[in-house]
């Protein structure tokens, strides 16, 4: 899909006659070009998983850390959906919850010499087990509603940052139709309610069908298409 982006969007630019010097390129993690690196991180990860009790699974996991480093690599954990526990109807998953913070977090941040970063719901905010673990956080971001018709810029710059991350040579204008940002800011405000998370898999969604229909940019069509998708 990067490669399809790319391509679009150097195709783009021939069309709009400006001369192109950026060189495109897919590339994997650095980390994963080393096969004796990826196969020493994958065994470790399986030894995890083997783990029988939570002493060995903070020794194996010291063990993956201390494998990244030895690498030259800042390893940092991640927890990026534990609001799913919140999406389970008619089931209270609120001591599951609480026992998170309580104890994997709390093993996280006292028992791992490595940084972590844990996106929380607001409704975990009063729960007795994120209050007891919060003194563990270093820092504490809130993030905000857009504000009503107000959405597209943001939005935007987030898929510009995911494209950056991923490493694709084009700017966030080369690759979507500025209908197709307004298509997802009106999704955010409507079917998301809010959620970037929901807003994300459609303008990822989109993207597959921009590559599978060899389009050289997403349009707003392809948007609609993608939410159908996920009603």
């Amino acid at each position: 899909e990067r490669e399809e982006l790319e391509r679009g969007a150097s195709q783009q630019r021939r069309r709009a006659g400006v001369e192109t010097t950026r060189r495109f390129h897919i590339g994997a993690p650095a980390w994963f070009a080393d096969a004796g690196f990826a196969l020493e991180v994958k065994t470790t990860g399986e030894d995890i998983e083997r783990a029988a009790s939570t002493v060995d699974v903070v020794a194996e996991s010291r063990r993956m850390i201390d494998l990244f480093r030895a690498h030259g690599r800042v390893p940092l954990f991640v927890i990026d959906d534990s609001d799913h526990w919140l999406r389970i109807p008619e089931l209270d998953r609120s001591p599951l919850a609480n026992a998170f913070f309580t104890k994997n977090v709390r093993t996280l941040a006292t028992e791992l010499a490595c940084g972590f970063v844990i996106a929380v719901h607001d409704d975990y905010l009063d729960y007795p087990g994120y209050i007891e673990t919060e003194s563990h956080f270093s820092t504490v971001i809130h993030v905000p509603w857009f504000e009503t018709g107000h959405a597209a810029g943001p939005i935007g710059k987030i898929l510009q940052h995911r494209m950056d991350v991923h490493e694709v040579a084009a700017s966030v204008e080369e690759v979507f139709d500025a209908d197709a940002v307004t298509g997802l800011e009106w999704h955010y405000f409507t079917g998301a309610g809010g959620s970037l998370r929901d807003v994300l898999q459609v303008a990822d969604r989109s993207v597959q069908h921009a590559c599978s229909d060899a389009e050289q940019r997403v349009t707003k069509q392809l948007v609609i298409q993608a939410l159908t998708e996920f009603r």
